[in-house]
Formats: structure tokens, sequence, C-alpha cells
């Protein structure tokens, strides 16, 4: 642990990060907490500001409180920032050279608790080296992970964290290669199967309506597995009605965390995989469901300075339009934009203009562009 030379006493902001649910109950999060404050005491650093990211991974910049304090770098409340280790700011180490660079042109020193910062271009060199191993390591511990996942799944495994309404995930028991090995798999929830099969009946049978099977499951008192409400989500009964593991077949690796695409759902017509808009199409947002699309953007934008839009504005957009919302999308963006933004687009027509531009070159417009009236 380095220590730091004895002078005046300086105001510090610390920052922690942990990157999944497992960290957070296993209190990472405090020990690192403890152990900058720890760190404070013993080199005459005052901590006046903690910024805390709790369930964020490192491989991306944009990080509630990361973008706080980036922000709150430029209003000299506090003379450096505390960190316990580089990786805790950024797994990338271009990412951690960004983030350095952009708070020392704004006066603000970078403090490490495990390293010392590098003061001068050896220092640096040797700060990159170490930086780029451990990308390196990173890198290849996930590549071995990625490629037992892709072995797994082509022996017909199931890879799930839970199993979706009306199954049960078992985790796998036993070590794999003995006798008792059982993999993971899925088995059948009776109580969450038979409300399945209603909504399902429902909708075949009855011709209901996303909306008409809502107020169905909350006249019975029905609620789904997960929410703070006890109420249905339209867009989570869409995803029931659509998933194939109700006929025996499952998926994996077909989608990206936070990538700003829209989901496209593909049907065989004429030997080819085109766009279905039938399928695609998705009920109309309420009024109050717009407006809190627009607030997220809103709040992930912060005061605008680390530019605008950021990529959750595309993403909703892009939703609304490829689920047949076109004037949603319209409504969305008229909420969620901020005058005179200092990023690209400095208006909301060219924002909206690119927007077009883009769904113009996709391959499946000609599919969609009827149908959604594009």
């Amino acid at each position: 642990m380095e220590k730091l030379d004895q002078k005046e006493k300086k105001f510090v902001a610390t920052y922690s990060r942990v990157s999944t649910s497992a960290q957070e109950v296993q209190e990472t999060i405090e020990n690192q907490t403890m152990a900058l404050k720890e760190y404070a005491g013993e080199n005459n650093l005052e901590v006046v500001q903690e910024y805390k990211d709790e369930g964020w991974s490192g491989d991306i910049l944009a990080r509630p409180k990361l973008d706080q304090l980036r922000q709150d770098a430029k209003k000299d409340i506090w003379d450096a920032v505390l960190i316990y280790d580089p990786d805790r700011l950024a797994r990338r180490y271009s990412y951690q050279e960004l983030v350095m660079d952009e708070l020392k042109e704004a006066g603000i020193e970078v403090i490490f608790v495990t390293i010392s910062t590098p003061k001068n271009s050896e220092e640096k060199i040797l700060y990159g080296v170490r930086g780029l191993f451990a990308e390196y390591e990173r890198a290849k511990i996930a590549e071995r992970f990625r490629l037992g996942k892709v072995s797994r799944v082509k022996n017909g495994h199931i890879l799930l964290t839970e199993g979706p309404f009306g199954y049960n995930y078992i985790l796998n028991k036993g070590k794999k290669g003995n006798p008792d090995y059982v993999p993971g798999h899925l088995e059948v929830n009776k109580r969450e199967a038979k409300i399945v099969k209603d909504i399902f009946t429902w909708v075949a049978d009855e011709g209901l309506t996303v909306r008409g099977i809502v107020r169905r499951l909350r006249e019975l008192g029905i609620q789904p597995r997960k929410s703070k409400r006890g109420v249905w989500n339209t867009s989570t009964l869409c995803t029931l009605l659509r998933k194939e593991t109700y006929i025996g077949t499952a998926y994996w690796n077909v989608s990206y965390v936070g990538s700003p695409m829209p989901s496209v759902i593909l049907s065989l017509k004429d030997g080819k995989y085109r766009a279905d808009p039938f399928f695609m199409k998705e009920p109309k947002p309420t009024d109050a469901e717009i407006q809190k699309f627009a607030n997220e953007v809103i709040s992930w934008s912060g005061d605008g300075s680390n530019g605008y839009p950021p990529v959750v504005a595309w993403k909703y957009a892009l939703n609304l339009i490829y689920s047949g919302n076109i004037d949603s999308a319209k409504k969305y963006v008229d909420l969620a934009w901020k005058n005179n933004s200092p990023g690209e687009f400095k208006t909301k027509e060219g924002f909206w203009n690119e927007l077009n531009e883009q769904i113009g070159e996709s391959l499946y417009y000609t599919d969609l562009e009827d149908y959604f009236n594009l």
C-alpha cells in the first residue's frame, strides 16, 4: 500500500465499484470503502464525497456515479479522487487513461491505494504495460469462459441464471465427469405453468389482447414473479407469448446487453429469413411509459457535458419504431431532447434525420417500411 508524503490536508472524493450482485452480497464495496477511509486517515486526506457504482461493469464508462464524479470534478468541490485500484476505475487501460486525463485537465489529482499514480514518462510507461498485461489476462480468461459456454451449448445444455416464467432453473449438481454429475436444466413450475397455459388459451381461444390479459390477471389477483407493484407489464407478456422455450426450443448468445439495436424477429419466407412485422408489433405505450423513457434519458445525460444524446436515447427510439409505434417515438424524442446540447446533434431535427438514415440503411427496412409506415 503506497503512502503519500505528509503535506497539508487535501479534500478528496472516493470512488468504488463492484460489477455483480454477488460481489455486493459479499460486501466487496464496503471493503473497498473501509480501505479507502483507512488510507485517507493515514495520509492526511479528508473524505468529503463518496461515489459508489454497485452492479456496474468496468468495461463501460457509462456508469451513473462515475458520470456524476466527472461532472463534479469541474465544480471545485474536492482536490483529488481516491480509488482503491485502477481496475475499479475501469477494466480497460484506454478508459483509465481517458478519465485520468480528463480529471487532470480539471486540476484533480488521482490517487490509488494499491499503486502510486505515475508522475513521469517512465512511470507512465510502466503503468501502461501493467494495464495492458492485466487487460490481456482478462481477455484470455473471458475467452476461455466463452469457449466453455459454446461447448456446453453445442452439447445441448441450457445456460441460464433463472428459468423463464413457468419453469425453475436447477443448477449444476456434482462435478463434471463424475457419475453423479447433473447439468443445469429446467423443471416445470406447476403453479406458473398453469398461468402460462391460461394466457395462451385466452389469446388463442378468446382473442384477448395483451392489455386484456393484463386486466384479467389483475382481476384474478395473479402477480408476476418479479414486480415491486405486483402488476404485469405489457412488454413482459409480449416476450412470454413469443418465447419458444414453451415449444422446446432455447437460444443462447442472440442478443447483447446495452446494445442500441432494436429487437428484430425473423420468419422464414420464400426460402429467406425476413423481419416479421406481425410478431414485432407491440401495443402503443401509454403517455406515462413514454415519459418514463424520456426521464431515464435525461437522467443518464446529466448536465450534457459528456455529450448528448446517450446510447440509451437511440435504444428507446429504435425499439419504439421497430415495434410499430413511430408516433410514440416522435413524442418520446420531443420529451427527451435537450436544447443547445453539446453533443454531435445540435438540434432535435438533426438527431431524427440521422435516426431515419440509420433505419433506411437497415437490412430489414424493405420488410418493415410499408407495415410500419417508415
